[in-house]
């Protein structure tokens, strides 16, 4: 991990996070010289901000828990985090 100039830490990208950048974010890995990639990238990139991709991500982890819910079921899964974390 490197630090830039204002001192805050930037993560490095490995092989990993170019897969995630690359696949997941915007399909099939991107040409930055092809006008119709870059283009693509930014619409991908726009539906990607959004969505959301936080609490899509608390729905998938607490339905493979057990606990049925979706994106938009907000007041529950934040119920049930807060159970979980007393718990724990």
């Amino acid at each position: 991990m490197s630090i830039s100039r204002d001192n805050t830490p930037e993560l490095q990208r490995d092989d990993f996070t170019e897969y995630i950048y690359d696949v997941t974010c915007f399909g099939d890995p991107i040409n930055p010289e092809n006008a119709e990639d870059v283009a693509s990238g930014i619409s991908r990139a726009m539906e990607l901000e959004a969505r959301p991709v936080l609490s899509e991500g608390v729905a998938a982890m607490l339905t493979q828990l057990g606990v049925a819910c979706a994106a938009d079921d907000i007041e529950p899964m934040l119920t049930e985090v807060k159970r979980r974390y007393k718990e724990i």
